[in-house]
């Protein structure tokens, strides 16, 4: 079954501070539009250009990523029915750079889910994204991180996803994004709920730019 005709947001940065990257993340929203009319619009674009806004402040919120973790751009792509892309891209540049105080900090593989709930029961009403390991501590008794920083998350994210579909300070009468579930089955399921885990995860794909570097020695015989 063909996909519902929809915007696929991506947020696209690095980790590395200036200009020495040593490797890239993304995560990425189905946003339902009422209307854009082709990217080109001038509706559309200020729409887009909110919504990057909304993502810059969920990367610098609570959420304490590292200063090294710097979010660079916002891309959005219209997709059609195949799940390829309708026309270009449009990218908002969005530099900014996680909130928390450099410390002892997760390798880019660490990450955290932000899993993202519907009205729709199964796999189909169910989405996830994974936002790179915020500085927190991890207990050395359960392997969880504390209670207060699941909870700053948390509220970040249901921040920035009000703030998408608010789309404040427009035109009453123009575009609007809502955050959705989209389906490989045809469905567009709206997001009526976050919820954040304790435990870290991995992404493997956020660990094959840094090159190894080894040591050997010689074992006496």
């Amino acid at each position: 079954m063909p996909y519902a005709e929809h915007v696929r947001m991506t947020a696209i940065g690095a980790f590395g501070s200036g200009l020495a990257e040593y490797e890239q993340f993304a995560w990425t929203l189905s946003l339902a539009p009422s209307s854009l009319g082709g990217f080109s619009s001038a509706g559309a674009r200020e729409l887009m250009d909110d919504t990057a806004a909304d993502v810059g402040a969920f990367h610098a919120s609570g959420i304490s990523l590292p200063g090294s973790v710097r979010l660079k751009e916002v891309k959005f792509a219209l997709i059609g029915p195949d799940g390829t892309y309708v026309e270009d891209a449009y990218i908002v540049p969005q530099p900014r750079s996680g909130s928390g105080q450099e410390a002892a900090q997760f390798p880019p593989q660490v990450a955290l889910a932000i899993s993202l709930q519907t009205e729709r029961r199964g796999a189909s009403g169910r989405g996830r994204f994974y936002i790179p390991a915020p500085l927190t501590t991890v207990s050395n008794t359960t392997g969880q991180m504390g209670t207060p920083q699941q909870e700053n998350v948390l509220a970040a994210a249901v921040t920035m996803i009000n703030a998408v579909n608010n789309a404040p300070n427009l035109d009453v009468n123009g575009p609007r994004f809502q955050v959705v579930v989209a389906s490989s089955k045809g469905f567009l399921s709206p997001v009526t709920a976050v919820r954040v885990g304790k435990a870290l995860d991995t992404i493997r794909s956020r660990r094959r730019s840094i090159p190894e570097a080894y040591l050997a020695a010689q074992i006496a015989q």
